[in-house]
This record gives C-alpha cells, structure tokens and sequence, in this order.
C-alpha cells in the first residue's frame, strides 16, 4: 500500500473535520447563477463561485456553497493525482458532501479523481456518474478518510483496465485504500474482465464489514492483486469470485504487520477458489460448507494444494464454525393419517452450544391441522465434529383432516352479551417481500413466534431482509425474517426493487422519511429528474425511495 508498502504518497493536507451525517442524496434548490457568471450561449461574462478557481472541470459545470460542493451535468476533464477536481476548489479541506448531478460524464483517466479531499463525509448521486469510457480507476477514491457512504453499484466498469506502459497502474489499483470509514461497498455487479492489478484496491480500509464480489470474472491479462485486504481488520463476510490465482497470496487478507484478520464467512461464487496461501487461517473453517442460510453443502478439497473450490453454478458459503458452535440437522417427527412420517426442518444449520434446545415452528399440511405450534429439539452435549449431528423432535405431531361439515355459527346469548368462541380470520397469511429496516433507528427489536420479544436480538439499522409471513396484530404488522424470528412495521418497511427515473411535478415536492415524518429542510425542486430504486410501503400507501431516507409519493410525481 502507499503508506505500508512506502509507495509515492499524495500530499498531506492538515484536517479541518466538518461531519455531515446525512446519507443519500441530498435535495436543494438549483443555485441561481451570479449575474456576473460567464455564459456562452448569451455571451454574458459572469465571476467564478467564491472558493474555485474556475466553474468548469472539462466541460463538467461545479457550484460550491456551505461546504457542499456539486458537480455537473457535462464531462470532467482527465484527472491525475495533481490535476483532480480538488485542483479546481481553494481550500479542498472545508469540502464535506459532493452531490453528482445526472448527467455527469466521467474521464477516460479518472485516476485519483476524488483525492484530495480529505474530510468528505459523503458522496451523493454516485448512480448518476456516467463511468462507461473510463479505462483507468486508480485511487479514484485514494485515502478519503471520513468518507462514510458512496454509491458505486451502478458503474460500468467494463472497458478498465489501467494505463499503458505503466506498471504500477492497473485500473483499479489502490482504487480505495486509506478509506477507513466506510462500512460497506456494493460493487458486486462489476464487469473487471479487462483490470489488469487490484493491488491494495480495498487496502486499509479499517471499518469495512462487508463485501460481495462473487460476480468477478477475471481476465486473461489480470496478474496481481497482492495487498487486496491488507489491514482490513473489521472485515467478516467477503465474497470471492473467479479470479484465481490473482489471490494466492499471503498479503491478500493480512496485516501489514503479519496480523490475523477477523473473517467469519466467505462466498464463493461459481468456479471460485479459496487458498490456504491467501493470509487466512484456513483451518478455521469447516470442510462442509454452507450453501444458503446456513444451510451447509460441499465443493470440492483439493488436499495437496489445501484449496476449496467452487464447481457449481450456486453460490456456496464457507463458514467459520467456532469451538463454542456446532452443526445440526433437525428431524421432526409428526404422524399423519395414522402412519409416523419424519421430515427435516433444518439441514445442517449451526448453532451455538450454550444453547440446551432449539425451537422450530410447526410446518402446515394443506388439507390438515396439527395438535402442535412449535417442536423442541435437544442440542447434543457430545456433538460429532464432523457435522454429522442429526437431532430429533422431542414431541411427535398429529396432522389430522380438516372437517368438511359446515360449523354452524353460535347464537348470540340471551344477555345480549357476544359469544367469543366463534370462528375468528387468521392473523397470518403468506406474503413474499422484501424488507428494509429504518435507516436512522437503532435497529429492529426481534420477537419470537409468539410476538414476545427476544433479549438482546436487534436486526442492524438499514439492514435488508426477504419475509414470507406476515402477522397483523392491531395497528402492528409484523414480519417473518428468519425461523422464530419477526420484526414489526414500526421499525421496518417492505419495499420493491425497482429501477426508474421519476418526475416532480409543476411544484416543489416535499420529502417524507421511511417512518412517514415530514423532511422540514430539504425538497425537490418543480420539474426536475430524479433516480429512484424502490417502491415502498410507508403507513399503507406507496412511496418512491430517491435517497436512504427520503421518499416522494408515487401519485404525486411523473413517472419517465
């Protein structure tokens, strides 16, 4: 890396820290040009923007205003670590937020493109930065320290692959490296066929949690991704794709210091491989490998090379089974129409062994009722440590036919009082969807089958989740998330993928949050486009989702 490994650093520039903690992209209306601006088209001379040292990067308009710097529409110019859009800004220090306006176009070099400002906190719009023609991302985003959010899901990294001639120039080289305030990354749909080096592409950055690159295919010209990980030590789930031997290092996951890193679980995507030679203690994880929620497969050993790799067309999980956890699989047993029957509710899950019992909630039968709701299963004090724990239900359950002969409805009593012992409608129906967390609470509280609350159990805030099940119980429904566990509406939403420009309309919009409060200090300005990547579900009525937590009501904008 450029600070571990003594590599050419970028200037150091001495930190003013201004925070901004708001996420996504933030709304505010067009500034109006200073009537000394200049303007071509009208052939009017006007001045530059207080804190630039020119309005245009290429033919890309910049506006600075409160430490909000906004870029475009229109093409940058190429950048370089000495000639990046920091260049163009007086003090880059008292930047804190970028906001990228559609139809922004980004440079075939865009190589340190963002460097330089050192206490960004947040990057909105990143969806809006056109990145198909860029052929060279290296240290794009290089050693934003107090940069917590950028969205990146959507860059077409296609056509990268580094500068010619240039060693130390890969396309992606040290693309994030020093960023050690950001948690998670979303670049799982990248195309890096034609990168040549990922060194120290995701290097210190200290806080990552998570990162999914199973999609990666690498090309024939690939040839290093040494120092990949090196010092991200916060880092627990990462995905793996095919890039083979590019990872056969010791330095990949590593400290600098020769340090253990912290992993917990690593994907492999189709055709993957994971090394005993890439700086992660391979023995740590099981041979038997999950492949879904903690469902456990296996992919093939090689026992020479101490490889586990990836042969089929699923994604597979390798996961670190720690001595204080074991594998199971739960049987339950139930009879139905007379004969015993057994039928596994849990393949190969892991558990933890403080845990004396486990609970499972009772399969329906179409056409039956069971004389149970849950079953119990006994953890084993002795476990098999070859994940061979097949545990069985501690009570048989009895599926019996539904009557087929009208229930005639009770008459009401003489005293006029209502009987309670009539049918009532289930709670419970089966709905398929997608569930997000509020983004600024502290998480969902968990509840059980039963709807009693779960010491201790929090789901992360802006966490993502699938349901099948929801349970209406008053004003409150609650969401099926995971076996025995459900989480309520009034610290969720469930929403849609969707994928849309909208809108607004003769008049400026007003922004409502995931919990259905007002915004007081931002709106959409009249007849401007936004990008929108869900339709949720806020308090019953439909909402499109233009940050992490601001919503417009779908009737009330134009879908283009």
């Amino acid at each position: 890396m450029k600070e571990v490994l003594g590599m050419k650093q970028t200037k150091k520039i001495i930190i003013s820290i201004l925070l901004s903690l708001s996420v996504g992209i933030m709304v505010s209306e067009k500034p109006i040009a200073h009537a000394a601006e200049t303007d071509e088209k009208n052939n009017v001379t006007q001045t530059v923007n207080d804190g630039l040292t020119s309005n245009k990067d290429g033919d890309c308009s910049l506006k600075l205003s409160d430490g909000v710097l906004t870029i475009g529409p229109g093409k940058l110019a190429d950048s370089g670590e000495d000639n990046n859009i920091a260049s163009y800004v007086t003090d880059p220090t008292t930047i804190t937020k970028i906001i990228i306006e559609p139809g922004t176009i980004a440079p075939e070099d865009s190589s340190y493109l963002f460097t330089g400002f050192e206490n960004l906190v947040t990057i909105d719009g990143g969806q809006n930065l056109n990145t198909s023609n860029v052929t060279n991302m290296d240290s794009m985003f290089y050693k934003l320290e107090n940069l917590q959010s950028v969205d990146v899901s959507k860059f077409d990294t296609s056509n990268v692959t580094g500068s010619d001639g240039d060693l130390n120039s890969g396309g992606m080289h040290y693309m994030f490296a020093f960023d050690s305030s950001i948690q998670n990354l979303d670049v799982s749909k990248w195309d890096v066929s034609k990168v040549r080096v990922f060194v120290g592409q995701f290097a210190r950055m200290t806080n990552l949690k998570t990162i999914d690159m199973t999609n990666w295919v690498s090309g024939s010209l690939s040839n290093s991704a040494a120092n990949m990980f090196t010092d991200d030590m916060e880092l627990e789930k990462v995905g793996l794709g095919k890039i083979g031997g590019l990872l056969d290092s010791d330095s990949v996951f590593n400290g600098s210091d020769g340090s253990s890193n912290n992993i917990k679980e690593i994907v492999l995507g189709p055709g993957a491989t994971f090394s005993s030679s890439m700086g992660i203690e391979y023995d740590k994880f099981n041979k038997s490998l999950p492949t879904g929620d903690n469902k456990i497969g296996t992919v093939k050993i090689d026992s020479t090379n101490r490889n586990y790799t990836n042969n089929t067309s699923d994604i597979v999980r390798l996961v670190n089974v720690t001595d204080k956890q074991i594998v199971v699989t739960e049987i339950m047993r139930y009879k139905q129409d007379g004969a015993e029957k057994t039928k596994v509710l849990a393949d190969k899950i892991i558990v933890d062994k403080d845990n004396s019992t486990l609970s499972e909630k009772v399969p329906s039968i179409d056409g039956y009722t069971s004389d149970e709701e849950n079953v119990t299963f006994q953890i084993p004090t002795k476990p098999d440590t070859d994940a061979n724990n097949v545990i069985y239900s501690t009570e048989t359950v009895n599926y019996k036919k539904k009557s087929t002969t009208p229930v005639k409805p009770n008459k009401p009593s003489n005293s006029g009082s209502s009987s309670s012992s009539g049918s009532s409608r289930n709670p419970i129906k089966k709905v398929d969807q997608l569930i997000a967390v509020y983004p600024d609470k502290n998480g969902a509280q968990v509840y059980s089958d039963a709807l009693s609350l779960v010491p201790g159990k929090v789901l992360p805030k802006g966490s993502l989740w699938r349901s099948d099940e929801e349970n209406t119980q008053g004003k409150v429904i609650y969401y099926r998330v995971g076996t025995n566990e459900w989480i309520g509406n009034n610290s969720s939403y469930s929403y849609e993928d969707q994928d849309l420009v909208i809108e607004t309309k003769n008049k400026v919009q007003r922004l409502t949050t995931a919990e259905g409060k007002m915004v007081t200090n931002r709106a959409l300005a009249p007849k401007t486009d936004w990008k929108i990547d869900r339709l949720a579900n806020i308090n019953g009525k439909s909402y499109y989702r233009v940050a992490t937590n601001e919503f417009v009501p779908a009737d009330e904008v134009i879908v283009k």
